[in-house]
């Protein structure tokens, strides 16, 4: 049986909103058998999509990729998250909007994917992997300018990876990601969140 593309996960996810709102639950039933790859690369992808985000995004979608790359580095093979969490909802036009921009962009990006260096994302290696995106999806959290489209593509990069054993994109992922977390982190010690607001308003 032939393996589902994300794109095409996306476009059916897309095909199945109905109604005003869409819970987190719902979401995540739409993940089915692709486990913690596709639900961060869900969670991941609005956040990685250059576009302006509605206020609270980041840290409604940050906080679910903390609990599923926590649970990545210690391992775990199963999806768990609180209640509360699941019960939250997202708007479906802003969702569908999200969606229609990150379709193309995964359908690009499935082009590059291939599996090769497998041992990054197996093993250790993949305690690791979710390590760093712990961080990363920490860091998305954080009330700062620049702090998730970054961090959120790397995700991307890293979830894709792992999903397609691309142990390449895996560690571009988590090169951009981390030297993006800590540049910024370096220049708000620097000059502080003043100076970033006003960085971030000049780019």
């Amino acid at each position: 049986m032939t393996t589902r593309t994300l794109s095409s996960l996306l476009a059916d996810l897309r095909t199945s909103l109905t109604g005003e709102r869409s819970s987190i639950d719902t979401l995540l039933e739409g993940l089915h058998e692709r486990g913690f790859g596709v639900a961060i690369l869900l969670f991941s992808l609005p956040l990685s999509i250059p576009i302006p985000k509605p206020p609270g995004l980041s840290t409604l979608f940050g906080i679910p990729l903390l609990l599923l790359t926590v649970q990545q580095a210690l391992g775990r093979h199963t999806l768990w998250m609180p209640r509360v969490i699941r019960r939250r909802s997202v708007s479906n036009e802003g969702l569908s909007k999200i969606l229609n921009h990150a379709i193309p962009f995964t359908e690009k990006v499935e082009g590059f994917l291939r599996p090769r260096l497998e041992w990054v994302t197996l093993g250790v290696s993949s305690h690791i992997i979710g390590l760093i995106g712990t961080m990363l999806a920490a860091f998305i959290c954080l009330p700062l300018p620049g702090s998730n489209t970054v961090p959120g593509i790397a995700l991307t990069l890293m979830a894709g990876g792992v999903m397609m054993r691309d142990g390449l994109c895996v560690i571009i992922g988590a090169a951009a990601g981390m030297g993006w977390v800590m540049g910024l982190s370096a220049l708000y010690i620097m000059i502080g969140r003043e100076g970033l607001n006003a960085l971030h308003s000049l780019i």
